[in-house]
């Protein structure tokens, strides 16, 4: 019956990728997934995210919370830009206690794109669980060849597991 499940939601041709501004020159190449690979990173991460050691202190972003201020939501995560705000305000305060510090901003240029999927299946596995059917729905949910991207390169940009996954990576 997974076989069968995966058969049916493992259609790439159905995710939708397109471009969005990123700059006046420049676009982010985004794609929105079926709604069926969305309920099931949603799952996964939902039932196993909390076992990643590290990953909710470690990244402004993705911070798992079902709280928006006082307000119990449906969301998943942290509001991503009161957590940045929050996060450049502790820098700047870090680097005012100490004299000749220097706060750099950087980014890591297409970081999404050059995920290899191997290594996050396998990472993804050992973070979240050992079980034989999370890590087959996780190479499911990688396997998607992506518009523009390298044969076993890149994960998909802009759905509700992405940020996880490259956090996760990225850590």
């Amino acid at each position: 019956q997974l076989v069968a499940y995966a058969e049916d939601l493992a259609h790439s041709d159905d995710r939708l990728h397109f471009k969005f501004p990123k700059s006046i020159n420049n676009t982010r190449p985004l794609g929105l997934s079926r709604i069926e690979e969305e309920i099931l990173s949603t799952a996964i991460i939902q039932k196993l995210g909390q076992r990643v050691a590290g990953l909710p202190s470690k990244s402004y972003a993705y911070k798992f919370s079902r709280y928006y201020g006082e307000r119990e939501t449906e969301y998943l995560y942290e509001h991503w830009f009161d957590a940045y705000e929050k996060y450049v305000d502790q820098a700047r305060n870090a680097a005012e206690r100490h004299e000749r510090c220097a706060v750099i901003r950087t980014d890591i240029k297409s970081f999404y794109t050059q995920i290899v999927r191997d290594q996050l299946t396998q990472i993804s596995s050992e973070q979240l669980s050992k079980s034989s059917r999370v890590q087959w729905l996780l190479r499911v949910l990688f396997s998607h060849e992506i518009d523009e991207h390298e044969a076993g390169l890149g994960i998909v940009q802009g759905n509700i597991g992405s940020g996880f996954f490259a956090n996760l990576y990225l850590i």
